[in-house]
């Protein structure tokens, strides 16, 4: 009796064995002692953990990666001397150690459940929990399936307010001056219409050259040229040719975004052109519409309660159909961009600027007519010289604050001071609406604001 009784202990402690995992973390092991000599052992996932045997009565168990397994061992006679799971896990102990040293106001626990790594916890900014996030990721291994690094499972809350708005000023100042001088035959040159010079002429301003050099010093230069060079020029066939021409053009837009902490915020001032890719199995061509103007993206990161990281993506952009091309007789125009990427740091509510991207062309041009404009001295009565320059100039201004949702009672709509004209007032060109009599606009003084009466932006 005593014997089953002592056979029933043992068996029941073998049982309660399994019940027990062997809890064992990556890179550590445990050694375990047997009753009896094995003679075989089986890891159920030779990935998760492994073993070593320095005895026939010692088993060392060593995890590899986060899992669970089992791990049997079997005597001479095939019994099962040993039965247990083997839970493998992250060193979340260290990783927990390490977090709360170097980010003591951070409230964050790193625990490990079914080979995932999962982190909870507030933080007090993004950039903490960016760091943190990167602190986790050493702890983990390569994934054998895809040779990637796993990520860990971020459910951090970061306690500051984590919404940026962001005002950005975008101006391209584009400058051109025009110069032409020079002289040319007229439109009927020789009996034969000029069209070509026709229509370099209305481009310009136009002195019959002839008439007024016969008036002033009564000299004949068509009849000058005939009896040299014995040619028909007709009276009005010497032009003098000159311009002068300045141009400026400003494209300014002024978007004004809100974006949380680390995602991007993007604006549009344009449209989108359609761009033939290919073409399907029927023959029909496929498209893909392509965007172009005045294009932002801003990527916004609270780093602190009081600085805050910018990662700013302007271009503007314009169709040029000079640079374009024909496709199965379609017409596709080229297009002009300015682009810039930069990342700057700034304490809410202060600005940067970015500036000097300049773009500069210069052409210089030389109409003439053929073989009489390379004669010297006198080829200059048969061409006439052109100078173009360009100059364009990019300019970004931006602006961010950390802000937090307000009520709707705190926004005011700029047609909120907004008071028709009448018939009358449209008629007479008057108006007879007291600024006394219009709903006044509550604007706190201590709010930032842009200069100007920019009213859209409050």
């Amino acid at each position: 009796m005593a014997k089953y009784y002592q056979a029933f202990l043992l068996s029941f402690f073998w049982f309660s064995q399994s019940i027990f995992a062997v809890d064992i973390t990556v890179s550590e092991g445990t050694l375990i002692q047997l009753k009896t000599k094995a003679k075989t052992i089986f890891v159920a996932n030779p990935e998760i953990a492994n073993y070593q045997i320095p005895t026939s009565d010692k088993i060392f168990i060593f995890g590899l990666k986060p899992g669970i397994t089992n791990l049997y061992a079997l005597d001479a006679k095939g019994n099962v001397i040993f039965e247990d799971k083997i839970k493998v896990q992250h060193n979340t102990v260290d990783l927990n150690s390490q977090i709360n040293t170097l980010y003591p106001q951070a409230r964050v626990e790193a625990i490990s459940n079914n080979g995932q790594l999962l982190l909870k916890g507030t933080v007090p900014t993004a950039l903490i929990a960016a760091n943190v996030m990167e602190l986790a990721k050493s702890y983990l291994v390569v994934n054998t399936d895809n040779q990637k690094m796993l990520e860990p499972i971020n459910q951090l809350s970061v306690t500051l307010p984590n919404q940026v708005n962001i005002r950005v000023k975008i101006a391209e100042v584009s400058r051109s001056v025009t110069t032409k001088l020079g002289l040319h035959p007229g439109d009927d040159m020789l009996g034969v219409k000029n069209m070509a010079w026709a229509q370099h002429t209305n481009e310009t301003s136009s002195i019959d050259l002839n008439g007024m050099m016969k008036d002033i010093v009564g000299v004949d230069i068509a009849g000058s040229m005939n009896k040299i060079f014995g040619l028909k020029l007709n009276s009005h066939s010497i032009m003098l040719d000159a311009l002068a021409k300045e141009g400026a053009a400003k494209l300014l837009a002024e978007p004004n975004l809100t974006s949380l902490s680390g995602e991007t915020a993007s604006f549009l001032a344009g449209g989108e052109y359609p761009l033939p890719v290919s073409q399907n199995q029927n023959g029909q061509i496929l498209v893909e519409y392509k965007k172009y103007g005045v294009l932002l993206n801003i990527t916004p990161t609270v780093l602190s309660d009081q600085r805050i990281s910018l990662k700013i993506q302007p271009e503007v952009s314009s169709l040029d159909v000079a640079s374009g091309f024909s496709l199965s007789g379609l017409n596709i125009p080229g297009i002009k961009v300015n682009r810039a990427e930069t990342t700057v740091e700034l304490a809410s509510g202060e600005s940067f600027m970015l500036a000097g991207l300049l773009m500069q062309d210069e052409n210089n041009t030389v109409n003439k007519f053929p073989f009489l404009g390379d004669i010297p001295v006198l080829g200059a009565l048969f061409r006439s010289t052109g100078f173009e320059r360009k100059e364009t100039e990019l300019v970004i201004i931006a602006e961010a604050y950390v802000v937090k949702p307000s009520k709707d009672k705190n926004y005011t709509l700029p047609t909120e001071n907004y008071m028709p004209y009448s018939d009358l007032e449209r008629l007479f060109n008057v108006s007879w609406q007291s600024k006394e009599n219009m709903p006044a606009l509550q604007i706190d003084e201590d709010q930032p604001r842009l200069l100007g009466d920019n009213g859209f932006y409050y």
